[in-house]
């Protein structure tokens, strides 16, 4: 699992993102967070592409789940995947409720093949 922690002096937001091939092998995840992280509500930004990282994965059920495993706590909101085009899909309503590590698991199907990622994020 990756865990990602901003440096001082460096951009946070683009120390955050994280590509990484999912648990099957059939598709590479990149998310990206839009702002520096926070405690409260956040938006990202999830990639699909095909392993290999050249073809977009449109029309993709996306299902998210958050949580804080050191804690044994799910995350206090169903983030809300929406698809903006090219294999790219907005995760609204990412909710810290804490700060500490948190884990966004990223589910992905379409037309019967399906694949999962875990990202790790500290949270000030």
């Amino acid at each position: 699992m990756l865990s990602l922690v901003a440096c001082a002096g460096s951009d946070p937001v683009a120390e955050s993102s994280s590509t990484q091939a999912g648990a099957l092998g059939y598709y590479e995840f990149t998310l990206e967070p839009a702002a520096e992280l926070a405690q409260g509500e956040n938006l990202f930004r999830l990639t699909l592409r095909e392993t290999g990282g050249t073809l977009p994965i449109e029309g993709a059920v996306i299902q998210v789940t958050t949580g804080m495993p050191s804690m044994g706590m799910d995350g206090p909101e169903v983030p809300a995947p929406v698809e903006i085009g090219d294999g790219t899909y907005e995760l609204r309503d990412v909710v810290f409720s804490m700060g500490g590590a948190w884990e966004i698991i990223c589910d992905a199907a379409r037309g019967g093949v399906g694949d999962t990622a875990a990202f790790t994020y500290e949270v000030p």
